[in-house]
């Protein structure tokens, strides 16, 4: 069996037509990410499921309309899964034995992993339409319990929930513009200013992204400087909505958020084309070593978490918090659905 490192190149033979693909190695994995249409997911799943078999190796997909990250672990624990976009698995079940290469450094790097405290990365979150207070307390009992940084919940909540927290060291988020980033900025700094007085510690807004679209990056920066004004000494994150945006757009806007004075960039509403992705983080970093980033849309597992805290997310908003803190981990990879953390 080959070093991880090895596989790199005998792994691009099975992209040999891909018009846009990389490998590198991060921890005990090799990442792949191409570029191809959602029509050939299930050939190209196919033809993944076809490779860990050779391989021997396990793999995770996270996939989109656009992007499309799988990870090759070395060794095993007895199955492969693999999912396309639509979640149809073309994965390979049985015992598989690890390879040689499957040494201590590796068990030291599983071990490291396992004793990531993801709980201190979670806002536990609750936005989709129709939240009730009942849904709203849930969130705010499971953060109490695992001790989750965060919840992040509907405007109209935040002052219940303010007292209903009252004695525990959980933050409360909210959000404003949210989720299209399409009102004025007159309308998100009052909703901005409202939120605090009603007891929020951090505002998540919504960018306009047809600004940002239309390459008004000065309007973009202009509003996120005075939400920030008006956050005080609060926590704000930006949504960029990344699921819109080109990978230069990505850059762009992570650059116009720093020079705000925002504290986080975010990537996603959850009501958007997609949810996070690994390549957001990546380039969020690349575009800033400054910001914090929160990845934020299907981020369902504590495997996934792990890999985006490892990239350089500083949270994760999720509405599967208990899920990412437990040590057993669903790899099933679905899709993340409109509204659903």
């Amino acid at each position: 069996m080959k070093s991880v490192q090895n596989k790199i190149p005998l792994l691009k033979q099975l992209f040999i037509n891909e018009t846009s693909f990389t490998a590198k190695k991060m921890s005990n994995s090799v990442i792949i990410q191409s570029q191809r249409s959602s029509k050939n997911m299930h050939k190209r799943a196919f033809t993944l499921g076809a490779g860990a078999m050779v391989f021997k190796t396990l793999y995770q997909t996270y996939a989109n309309s656009r992007d499309y990250h799988i990870l090759f672990s070395q060794g095993g624990s007895g199955h492969n899964n693999g999912s396309n976009q639509g979640g149809n698995n073309h994965g390979n079940g049985g015992n598989q034995q690890p390879g040689s290469d499957h040494n201590s450094a590796t068990h030291a790097q599983e071990k490291k992993d396992q004793d990531v405290e993801v709980n201190k990365y979670i806002d536990q979150t609750v936005l989709k339409g129709g939240t009730t207070w009942d849904e709203v307390k849930k969130v705010c009992d499971e953060a109490k319990e695992y001790k989750f940084v965060a919840v992040c919940i509907p405007p109209c909540f935040v002052k219940e929930a303010k007292k209903y927290l009252a004695e525990t060291d959980v933050q409360i988020a909210t959000v404003i513009g949210f989720p299209f980033g399409n009102t004025t900025t007159e309308v998100k700094v009052f909703e901005t200013r409202q939120a605090i007085e009603n007891g929020a510690d951090e505002i998540d807004m919504v960018i306009n992204i047809g600004w940002l679209k239309s390459g008004e990056l000065d309007n973009v920066g202009h509003e996120i400087k005075l939400i920030k004004e008006a956050c005080g000494s609060k926590l704000l994150k930006v949504i960029v909505e990344t699921g819109y945006l080109t990978e230069a757009e990505i850059s762009k806007v992570t650059q116009v958020v720093e020079r705000s004075g925002a504290d986080y960039i975010k990537t996603s509403t959850g009501f958007g084309p997609r949810g996070a992705s690994m390549r957001d983080v990546e380039l969020f970093r690349q575009a800033s070593s400054k910001l914090k980033i929160k990845a934020a849309g299907g981020v369902r597992d504590r495997e996934a978490a792990i890999k985006y805290i490892q990239l350089g997310a500083s949270r994760i908003g999720t509405s599967s918090g208990i899920k990412l803190v437990q040590k057993e981990t669903n790899t099933e990879g679905k899709p993340a659905q409109a509204g659903v953390y």
